[in-house]
């Protein structure tokens, strides 16, 4: 009988291999020789499955709140796990021993040239198998057995994502984070980890699981599911030891790397938001000491899924550069060589000194202002956060012979050639949102 189960099963990974590219197949032909057809197409609906399924006298059960179709027959149990918008993803065999799991792993390695994956796995509870399309995920959890089936993907938010996304000199990585993926996802990533869970943090009727890492630097992982049912995954994060952190420059370079981008954005002990456009994506680092003194300090990265593309710094700006002929000319004089400059529009009056209007959307005046008789300072006003946050303009600074220095309170660039500084200015400290340039104080 078993024999006759697995030829079932492989017929049935037949159809999906051969049709793995196809973007809406069709079901197998009726006549098609398969009584039990463990995995559909990916992308297929529930309803498609739980026809295909019936068909071959499956007993069929959709259960819509958790994005799943069940199919039993002859004792075997197919998950079928469905994204938010009902496409399938993930199609998980559930199989009844570690006899039938092993007798499985090889038929399928020798009949569709599985390969060990390359990814290194600790312990023996969960090995990884792959060719160029799919991703078969074997799991022995003492009391449960099977496998996983989805597609080949190692983008920050898969599902079937293997790889750890390790920092090479942090060494701190990026627990799975699939959109909406279900429990089992989690289970086999931790388990592939040596990871165990924290039975006492865990708290599974609210959607919370715990990790223990073994890891004294990462010491714990955790997992938050939606509320409703328990069953979607919608953030995770990586613990850190609060006398053992890295610096924020290392957790910078490693999220850069993984495609996020500083916000504008930070929580109440200003700990920085980064965001992944491309998946949607959010994470922020708190490693900050709390500003209230009786608050727990738990130092985290948490990711989690929001839509934060307002919030990120802007990308193209059009910087009209002042000119930085400082305590040389008096005020009219330098409004005459301002009204030469390609950016100007006019002049009008300020309280603080002369707005020199300009064309530029993003900064749209320079104040300039004057000390002694003479042409003093100049700021580079700009229209909001994310355009004095734009990591331009550190660009240009630079490609007009200003170098960073770590000096004043805020970012500060001295041109030793011109005698100048250029000050930025995020945080309205000096009345608005602004580049600041003066003759070099530092």
């Amino acid at each position: 009988m078993k024999k006759f189960k697995l030829t079932s099963i492989l017929l049935g990974i037949s159809v999906i291999f051969g049709l793995l590219a196809c973007h809406h197949p069709a079901p197998p032909s009726p006549n098609m020789n398969i009584k039990v057809d463990a995995f559909a197409l990916f992308g297929s609906t529930p309803q498609e499955i739980m026809k295909l399924e019936s068909n071959k006298g499956a007993k069929v059960e959709e259960k819509s709140k958790l994005r799943q179709v069940w199919a039993s027959i002859d004792k075997q149990q197919h998950i079928y796990y469905f994204d938010k918008s009902n496409k399938l993803q993930l199609v998980e065999v559930q199989l009844t021993n570690a006899a039938e799991l092993t007798a499985s792993t090889a038929k399928l390695i020798s009949s569709y040239k599985l390969e060990n994956s390359k990814e290194a796995v600790k312990g023996n509870e969960v090995k990884y198998f792959e060719n160029a399309n799919i991703v078969v995920s074997t799991y022995n959890f003492k009391e449960k057995f099977g496998y996983v089936i989805g597609k080949k993907d190692e983008s920050n938010n898969s599902w079937t994502r293997r790889t750890i996304l390790k920092d090479s000199k942090s060494n701190i990585w990026m627990p799975i984070l699939g959109k909406y993926a279900p429990i089992i996802t989690m289970e086999i990533f931790e388990a592939a980890q040596g990871h165990t869970l924290n039975t006492e943090l865990t708290k599974m009727d609210k959607g919370v699981y715990v990790y223990n890492t073994n890891d004294t630097k990462y010491p714990m992982v955790k997992y938050w599911f939606d509320i409703e049912v328990k069953s979607f995954l919608e953030e995770s994060a990586v613990f850190i030891d609060a006398n053992n952190r890295p610096t924020p420059v290392e957790i910078n370079e490693w999220l850069v790397q993984l495609n996020f981008k500083k916000t504008i954005l930070a929580d109440e002990n200003d700990n920085p938001v980064y965001f992944n456009k491309a998946n949607m994506c959010s994470a922020v680092v708190e490693m900050n000491k709390p500003k209230q003194k009786d608050a727990p300090f738990v130092p985290k990265v948490q990711f989690f899924f929001k839509d934060l593309t307002e919030k990120l710094p802007a990308e193209n700006i059009s910087f009209p550069m002042p000119i930085l002929e400082f305590n040389k000319f008096t005020m009219e004089e330098i409004i005459e060589q301002y009204k030469k400059q390609a950016y100007f529009v006019s002049t009008s009056k300020n309280e603080l000194g002369t707005l020199i209007n300009t064309n530029s959307p993003e900064f749209k005046g320079i104040l300039i202002m004057e000390d002694k008789g003479k042409y003093a300072m100049a700021f580079t006003l700009a229209e909001n956060l994310q355009i004095i946050n734009s990591p331009e303009i550190v660009e240009i600074l630079k490609k007009n012979g200003f170098v960073e220095k770590k000096v004043g309170a805020i970012p500060t660039f001295i041109n030793d050639e011109k005698d100048v500084q250029a000050q930025i200015d995020a945080a309205g400290l000096f009345g608005s949102y602004s580049v600041a340039f003066s003759k070099k104080e530092f």
